[in-house]
């Protein structure tokens, strides 16, 4: 598996992952904190630097995003999802690979 098919599975559209991975490209993801909350708990949160400023704050475990994952663009309150999820998966990626989570 590849870490696009991974982060489509766990963000669950193409089109968020191909417009999170253009955000990411253009550095426009600023990681705050990416930590292990526990072994098997991811706690990473971002800020995506457009137009507009949206924080986004993901919990990852078991190869799935917790429901405590958020993001305050209206994308994601509307689909409960959003390319700045995919795009800070990508960023937290090249820092520590997101597939070390069990």
């Amino acid at each position: 598996m590849t870490i696009w098919d991974y982060i489509d599975d766990l963000v669950g559209d193409s089109k968020f992952v191909t417009r999170g991975s253009s955000l990411f490209r253009q550095g426009k993801i600023i990681l705050k904190k990416d930590e292990y909350l526990e072994a098997t708990v991811r706690h990473i949160e971002s800020i995506a630097k457009e137009e507009e400023r949206y924080e986004q704050n993901i919990f990852l475990s078991d190869k799935k995003l917790l429901p405590e994952t958020t993001c305050n663009c209206p994308t994601f309150e509307a689909h409960g999802t959003c390319k700045h999820i995919a795009a800070t998966l990508f960023a937290a990626n090249e820092n520590d690979s997101i597939f070390n989570i069990k």
